[in-house]
């Protein structure tokens, strides 16, 4: 439309001559109101195209070989039929793995929350009573060496002291008579010598013995025994202390923080699940397959379409040329009678059910209007071009007229809403939910679409995995030790002051070297040792000066050698013993001794290091690492979340849909135009042709009177409330100016054409 002032004028004064047949006039200075369009029987012709009710567009969202494709165009699918499948051997093999972890994590729970066995509680009394029997044994140990000292075995040590002195008396009185005889008995002498010397030292290690018997053991050894029962001791202690945690069960911050490592281990197998389940096309209801785009075997990218399922059961009419003029007369529920160009002779009715709040882009200013069939002929198809003949009902009723007012610069407009946005997702995914169709109402905070979160649902779910184990961790850390391990440790510890004075006197008895009875039972051993390598020499020699007289022979001669060499050795090995037992201390025994000290020291401030750790609870940098890894995983639940909150699609304010570009089950990359809303009541004009010349002439506040191709008769006031800045350059030098208009009326739609009048 492209109207000059004049004919605006004569427009304008037309329409008043209509209002002015009205049975009384309107007061000066009144509005005028138009009176109402008369009813109408005439039907409107319109064609059209059949679609489907419900059809999509299904593609992978991850790349791909296409293993499985088990439809062709024309099969019928039932929901949720695998359509299509990629590839998914390295993710199948991961879900085994997680799998198994799962599997673990509750092996391990179920291991720290079993009931001990009967089995188990008996092992531990038993190390407890053991440990009690070696307490009594180091016990009887020590009193044996202080108090315990059998009269017999003084008796015993007296009679052997005595014995050796009978002994040594008779060896004396054998030598003098050797001594007094003289001449070959001299020669006995020697042998004689020997074991009153043997004989007497023999003496003296019985006497040594006796001794040590009436003084009872030294205080080093007294130290060694009173080191051992210590020992003992604490042995009970720490065996009544695993037997006490045996009995009391696992704390309950260690099962939580096993009970979270399941259900993370479980949210990871769940993260896996949901990938391997993306790599299979499942068909969202029950259709037929109207197109297969690729062919099996091929890689296929996200998003790329793979096949095209619609539901014929619910085919319809979507009318393709009804313009702005007849969509004002018609309403939802109107009746329609259809043929089809490619069915001669076949007609049906049925009934609008929509119609589109928006013109559609394009040539000319059309409206959509969709016609439930009341019945689908079999051979109709998708894509078929139908004839409708559609029947208005009711009356379009005249909207007030504003004031008549000459205009004095006129232009051309369009109707649009004062509020309106596009919609797009910020994720790209597949759209399982779409909740609206053109001309659905829709309230600020409602859920439009929807994304498959499959894959997000599984991050929430591990990420809150991840907040238990970190929560779990941090009550562990704050709990502290429990009482029985304290009880352990300390028991430990003192097992270590046991082990360190039990060697600390074992050093000091190597220090203290051999006791006299020692060195004496060596001196008997050393000259015993002596008077058998003396015969066997003795021996020997006969043996040689009788082979020598053909008195013996030489395998006589040849073991007497052998033995006299091995007489001879055993000397030899006895002077060493006594002679290392009269050195004194050995020094690599002293040595060693000494490192056992230092190794039970070092042990023992392990031990107290440990004891001090569990005393003293939890420590402020662990407590802090652990609160820092709770944050951390509450950081990255929200992050799930939020990015959760992006795969869905909400009304930024009350509104009707008027266009929706994308099917349910279909692919999106972020930023895919999805749904375009306005506001329901709130439209304006904006207009299209107001020339570089006109704009001079118009100011905020300017009035206007604004006309619609559509609605005939009707006239509304409006008030300029915006004017562009800068010019639109398409076609000729244009501004755009919005008028607000002071009433809507009701057959309004976005996209109608108006012609505006303005008051400079």
């Amino acid at each position: 439309m492209n109207f000059s002032k004049r004919s605006f004028t004569l427009i304008i004064i037309s329409l008043a001559l209509i209002a002015g047949c009205s049975e009384q006039p309107a007061p000066i200075g009144s509005t005028p109101t138009l009176a109402p369009s008369k009813p109408t029987s005439a039907t409107i012709s319109a064609t059209g195209e059949v679609v489907p009710a419900q059809w999509t567009t299904l593609s992978f969202t991850q790349a791909g070989t296409l293993v499985a494709l088990p439809v062709k165009e024309g099969d019928r699918v039932q929901a949720g039929e695998i359509i299509a499948q990629l590839d998914a051997v390295d993710l199948k093999a991961g879900l085994l793995q997680k799998q198994a972890a799962v599997q673990t994590a509750k092996a391990e729970l179920a291991q720290l929350t079993a009931t001990p066995r009967p089995d188990e509680i008996e092992a531990a009394k038993q190390a407890v009573e053991a440990a009690k029997n070696r307490v009594a044994a180091a016990i009887a140990q020590r009193n044996q060496m202080t108090s315990s000292i059998a009269q017999a075995d003084i008796t015993q040590a007296q009679t052997q002291v005595y014995a050796a002195q009978v002994q040594i008396d008779q060896l004396n009185e054998s030598m003098k008579k050797v001594t007094s005889i003289g001449g070959f008995a001299l020669s006995a002498g020697e042998s004689l010598d020997n074991y009153l010397k043997y004989t007497e030292l023999q003496r003296a290690a019985a006497q040594a013995a006796l001794d040590e018997l009436l003084r009872g053991p030294t205080p080093n050894q007294l130290r060694v025994a009173n080191a051992r029962i210590a020992l003992a001791t604490s042995e009970v202690n720490a065996a009544q202390a695993r037997f006490n945690l045996l009995q009391a069960g696992p704390l309950p911050q260690d099962v939580a923080v096993a009970q979270a490592k399941v259900d993370q281990a479980k949210a990871d197998a769940a993260a896996v699940q949901a990938q391997l389940d993306q790599t299979k096309i499942v068909a969202p209801f029950a259709g037929l397959i109207a197109n297969v785009a690729v062919d099996a075997n091929q890689f296929v990218g996200p998003g790329q379409p793979i096949v095209q399922l619609a539901d014929r059961a619910g085919l319809r009419v979507e009318t393709t040329d009804l313009d702005e003029k007849d969509v004002a007369r018609l309403n939802v529920g109107d009746r329609a009678s259809v043929n089809f160009d490619a069915l001669p002779g076949t007609e049906v009715t049925g009934a609008i059910t929509r119609l589109a709040p928006k013109a559609k882009e394009g040539t000319g200013v059309n409206f959509t209007a969709v016609i439930q069939l009341d019945q689908i002929p079999e051979a109709v198809q998708w894509g078929m071009t139908a004839n409708a003949e559609l029947t208005p009902t009711g009356a379009t009723a005249a909207a007030p007229a504003s004031e008549i007012r000459e205009a004095k610069i006129s232009a051309n407009g369009k109707v649009v809403p004062t509020q309106k946005t596009l919609l797009s997702f910020s994720l790209p995914g597949q759209v399982i939910d779409l909740r609206v169709e053109v001309g659905s109402a829709v309230k600020k905070g409602d859920v439009i679409g929807q994304l498959n979160t499959a894959l997000l649902e599984a991050e929430i779910a591990k990420a809150e995995a991840a907040i238990k184990v970190a929560q779990a961790g941090l009550d562990r850390v704050k709990a502290g030790p429990r009482t029985e391990q304290v009880a352990e440790a300390q028991s430990n510890l003192a097992a270590g002051q046991a082990l360190i004075d039990q060697s600390a006197a074992s050093r000091d008895v190597v220090k203290d070297g051999p006791t006299q009875a020692e060195i004496n039972s060596a001196r008997a051993a050393a000259q015993q040792a002596y008077i058998e390598m003396v015969k066997a020499r003795t021996k020997k020699d006969v043996l040689q000066s009788d082979k020598d007289k053909k008195k013996a022979t030489s395998k006589m001669v040849d073991d007497a050698d052998k033995q006299f060499a091995i007489a001879n050795r055993d000397y030899q090995a006895a002077q060493e013993r006594l002679n290392k037992l009269l050195a004194g201390a050995n020094a690599d025994a002293l040595r060693a001794a000494q490192a056992n000290v230092g190794a039970a020291s070092a042990d023992y401030a392990a031990q107290q290091a440990q004891v001090n750790l569990l005393l003293a609870g939890a420590r402020p940098e662990d407590i802090a690492v652990a609160e820092a890894n709770l944050a951390q995983a509450q950081a990255g639940l929200e992050r799930a979340r939020a990015t959760r909150q992006q795969a869905e699609l909400v009304a930024p304010f009350d509104g009707i849909v008027g266009d929706v570009l994308i099917r349910q089950g279909q692919y999106v990359n972020a930023g895919t135009p999805i749904v375009l809303i306005s506001e329901p009541t709130g439209l304006h004009i904006e207009t299209t042709d107001l020339n570089e010349k006109d704009i001079a002439g118009v100011t905020l506040g300017s009035k206007a009177d604004v006309a619609f191709d559509a609605l005939p008769g009707v006239i509304v006031e409006g008030t300029v409330s915006e004017i562009a800045p800068k010019s639109t350059k398409s076609a000729g030098v244009n501004y755009t100016v919005t008028i607000d208009l002071a009433q809507v009326p009701e057959k309004l739609r976005w996209g109608m054409t108006a012609l505006v009048g303005m008051q400079p």
